[in-house]
């Protein structure tokens, strides 16, 4: 990172700060914090630097804009046009309601040049979800101390996470080697324009521009939110498993030239037979020679990139309709840090520019979206998100695509993924390496907080980090599922000062993870190895045990769990997986996760072991069971009886190796009075 000057830590892109207002707009007036990083030691001197140059820029939506543009020289062509209308109104010709506007009037409002035409105000629904910059909004500097890293288990770090910061952020040196850390208190008003488009939309986001002559021009953006939600009635998205990479858009055309090249040989050698005598031999080694060209791969070519583009636009939809607040993506963000050509010899390999947090975030913001053939376009994303990396973002170099099959999560043939060796090579040892530093790009851009918690009404949202790839579970990672390093004892630690501070008997606690709590491998002794070898119908399917097909059958409910029957921490996490479990039991509604690509649901009830009729006495173990019940439950009352539920959500980026038929997963969750209503899977 430049050393120079001074950076914007937090609020960020995947961590922003949300603050409310009443819904009849009333409060005009704001306060809120903000964390700096320098070298600069004197705060009378920061605050003399940062004083009017701190800017919040409002974030319309291009259609509302020209709702507001027609609608203003609509009145003025009322008055101006008088005889024009009485002329309309006895004319038998049938006329457009509304007034036309050109976008050359919207060109002074917004940041990108389009093209001029004449809009009517039919052609409004035709217009799809595109963001603006309003206005700057000028900030006044309150207050300025200088801020200590703070450990998440400490209770002060609950207080304000956001102007808490990390020591990882200098042991990584991520922002080079500024290491005074200040909080800002901030003051600023809303216009006139703001509250208008508050009056039709639940929330507006505002990018925070840092900027002076002396100063490097940074911009966080979409680190503040203003919501009108008094947080009863909540709607979130889940994604997961995004695996974006830089190469990913780079394969349609490289399969493409090179069928496009077979294609070439292939006519130079039906030339070559047109010279050939008739009886001749050669003839018939030429044709079979040929080489067959295959171009379903333009169907059958999944890029994970356009799948996320794809829900961006779903996701705006939901914005313009007030159908959504926030985005939760829980991990596995990038499929590997560094752009492919990065070479490891390169100074500041992992810096944000040579990194995929750099085309995750492009896609998000829809900037440099070429028309390169098998791109899709896309929109930048009008909704807040919130962030936490999974063990792919740990990974600093990309996999050979023909590895363990891989190649058939996104579509490929193994001659395809073959041809796209040489240009996409990679070590086998390189390619498994982790590193914190990694994630320099994800911290320094996207979200600065590896662990923190969002509470809005009664609900709590917990974000935790469960790490990169543990080799001290050599056996998950070689077949395919590795388990995380799992929580640390501070993390264990914070999610008690959590409970602490912030828990009541009416929070509803939502855990988002990326490695899930609960996951499944059947266990097989030697009898059942045999028998495995010999019939396969021997095999124990995890569908067998779905607690739905013995609800009439009066069966104990202990003969009904499933973990006496699997191995039900299979790619989870290494450390502190029992107080994990024990806090997902005691605290939770619904713990959030994705990691192995695939639709699987879990819930946790205590079963108690003997008939003692003492309470206190008898033993008690937590018992797990199976079923989709996103499906089964979709209401208050059901979903608090026999909570929590431990959730995979399939991957939205990639094909799971077991069950290929669907990819571009994402949940809704939707909670209603203060509860849990309903969570359910649905495909872009």
């Amino acid at each position: 990172m430049n050393s120079k000057g001074l950076f914007l830590v937090s609020p960020n892109f995947g961590h922003p700060r949300i603050l409310n207002i009443d819904r009849e707009l009333t409060k005009q007036d704001f306060k809120t914090d903000l964390l700096i990083i320098t070298h600069i030691e004197n705060p009378k001197k920061v605050k003399e630097v940062l004083t009017n140059n701190i800017k919040f820029i409002p974030i319309f939506e291009y259609k509302w804009k020209l709702e507001q543009l027609i609608e203003k020289r609509g009145l003025r062509d009322k008055i101006k046009s008088l005889w024009k209308k009485i002329k309309k109104i006895f004319s038998f010709e049938k006329k457009e309601k509304g007034f036309e506007i050109s976008i050359e009037e919207l060109d002074k409002f917004g940041n990108k040049q389009v093209r001029v035409k004449k809009i009517k105000k039919k052609d409004l629904k035709k217009i799809k979800p595109r963001a603006f910059r309003g206005n700057p909004i000028i900030t006044k500097i309150i207050n300025i101390r200088s801020t200590t890293p703070t450990k998440i288990n400490k209770s002060i770090y609950i207080e304000d996470q956001y102007c808490n910061p990390q020591n990882y952020l200098r042991k990584l040196e991520v922002f080079g080697n500024l290491e005074y850390f200040y909080t800002i208190t901030l003051e600023f008003n809303l216009t006139d324009e703001i509250l208008d488009f508050l009056s039709n939309r639940n929330f507006i986001m505002f990018d925070i521009l840092l900027a002076n002559s002396n100063l490097d021009k940074k911009v966080n953006y979409h680190a503040i939110v203003i919501s009108k939600n008094d947080w009863r009635n909540i709607n979130i998205v889940q994604a997961t498993d995004l695996h974006i990479a830089k190469r990913n858009d780079e394969m349609f055309n490289k399969i493409n030239n090179m069928y496009q090249n077979l294609r070439s040989e292939n006519i130079k050698r039906i030339n070559q037979i047109e010279t050939i005598p008739p009886k001749s031999k050669d003839k018939d080694e030429i044709r079979k020679s040929l080489v067959k060209i295959d171009l379903s791969y333009k169907k059958r070519l999944i890029n994970p990139n356009n799948l996320f583009r794809k829900f961006v636009k779903i996701i705006n939809k939901k914005v313009i309709n007030n159908e959504i607040d926030f985005v939760i993506i829980t991990g596995d963000i990038v499929d590997f840090t560094n752009m492919s050509k990065i070479s490891s010899s390169k100074n500041n390999i992992f810096a944000y520019e040579n990194s995929n947090w750099k085309t995750f975030k492009n896609i998000l913001l829809n900037i440099d979206q070429n028309n390169q053939k098998g791109i899709k376009k896309t929109e930048e994303i009008l909704c807040p998100i919130f962030t936490i990396p999974g063990n792919h973002d740990y990974r600093p170099w990309q996999y050979d695509l023909t590895w363990g099959g891989i190649y058939k999560k996104i579509g490929l043939k193994k001659i395809e993924a073959q041809a796209l060796k040489e240009e996409y090579s990679a070590s086998p040892i390189r390619a498994i390496l982790r590193s914190e530093n990694a994630l320099e790009g994800y911290l320094s851009e996207i979200n600065a907080s590896l662990d923190y918690y969002l509470k809005l009404g009664n609900s709590l949202f917990i974000f935790l980090n469960t790490g990169a790839d543990s080799y001290k579970k050599m056996a998950d990672f070689l077949s395919g599922s590795p388990s995380l390093t799992g929580l640390t004892q501070k993390q264990i630690i914070f999610l008690n000062n959590i409970i602490k501070s912030k828990y009541n008997k009416n929070s509803q606690i939502f855990l988002c993870l990326h490695a899930p709590p609960i996951n499944t491998r059947e266990k097989r002794g030697i009898l059942s190895r045999i028998k495995k070898k010999f019939k396969k119908i021997m095999k124990i399917k995890l569908d067998q045990f779905r607690e739905s097909k013995f609800a009439g059958l009066k069966r104990k409910i202990e003969k009904t769990r499933i973990d006496d029957k699997f191995n039900v921490r299979y790619g989870t996490i290494s450390s502190n997986w029992e107080k994990l479990i024990n806090f997902c039991y005691d605290y939770c509604t619904l713990i959030i996760s994705g990691h192995t690509h695939m639709l699987n649901e879990y819930r946790l009830k205590k079963i108690f072991q003997n008939s003692s009729n003492d309470e206190e006495e008898k033993d008690s173990s937590i018992a797990v069971f199976y079923d989709v019940y996103s499906e089964i439950y979709n209401n208050n009352q059901n979903i608090q009886k026999y909570r929590p539920f431990i959730v995979q959500t399939p991957a939205l980026g990639l094909k799971s190796f077991k069950r290929r038929k669907k990819v571009g997963a994402y949940r809704e969750i939707l909670i209603k009075n203060g509860k849990l209503f309903s969570f359910q899977v649905n495909y872009v």
